[in-house]
C-alpha cells in the first residue's frame, strides 16, 4: 500500500537512493546509513530490486538524521509517512522525536494525515479548530442526554430487582408461615 503504517517504529518515509540508484546524499555528512552509522546492515540493493528509491525507516533514524543533517537536507514523503502516529510518540530507541516533529511540521504542512489503521479517520488539515468545536457540541448535545438516559435506565433497573428480591422474601416468610 505504500504507506509506512505497518509497525511500532519503521513510521517515516525517505527517499534512499538517487535518480541514479545509489545512495543519496544528505548534505555533507553523507547518505543515510553513513550518517546513521548502519552502512553494515545497508538494504540499498533490496530497494532497487523493488524498483523504488524510498523505505519506510525507523523513527529514531529519522530523527537522528534531522538533528545530524536538519530538516532542509531531509527527503521525506509526507504522503506515506504515518504523521499521525510520530505525532503521538515522545522517543524511540530512545532518541528524542522533537526535531521530527518539527521537520514534519516545517515539511509537509496541510499534508493529510495518513491512516494508523482502517478503522481509523484521517483529519483533514486545518479542521482542528473546527474538531474543537465539534467536540464541545458533542459533548453538550451528545453525552448530557445519553448519561441521563442511562442512569434512569439504571435507577429502573435498581428498583426492579429491589421489587423482585422484596417479592421473593416475602414469599419465603409466608411458606414458612412468619407473615400472614
Amino acid at each position: 500500500d505504500h504507506k509506512c503504517s505497518h509497525d511500532v517504529t519503521h513510521r517515516f518515509c525517505a527517499q534512499l537512493l538517487g535518480s541514479d540508484g545509489q545512495p543519496k546524499s544528505w548534505g555533507p555528512k553523507g547518505n543515510f546509513w553513513q550518517i546513521t552509522h548502519q552502512t553494515a546492515f545497508q538494504w540499498d540493493d533490496e530497494i532497487r530490486a523493488n524498483n523504488g528509491d524510498s523505505w519506510c525507516i525507523c523513527m529514531w533514524a529519522a530523527a537522528s538524521l534531522i538533528e545530524a543533517v536538519g530538516c532542509e537536507n531531509v527527503h521525506l514523503h509526507c504522503e506515506a509517512t504515518d504523521i499521525a502516529y510520530i505525532e503521538k510518540q515522545y522517543s524511540d530507541a530512545g532518541q528524542d522525536l522533537s526535531a521530527a516533529k518539527a521537520c514534519l511540521e516545517q515539511k509537509c504542512p496541510g499534508v493529510s494525515i495518513t491512516q494508523e489503521d482502517d478503522a481509523t479517520v484521517p483529519r483533514l488539515a486545518g479542521s482542528e479548530s473546527a474538531a474543537a468545536g465539534m467536540g464541545s457540541r458533542l459533548d453538550s448535545t451528545f453525552v448530557a442526554p445519553v448519561a441521563l438516559v442511562s442512569s434512569v435506565v439504571m435507577a429502573g433497573v435498581l428498583v426492579w430487582r429491589m421489587r423482585g428480591a422484596a417479592a421473593s422474601h416475602r414469599e419465603s416468610l409466608l411458606a414458612e408461615g412468619t407473615v400472614e
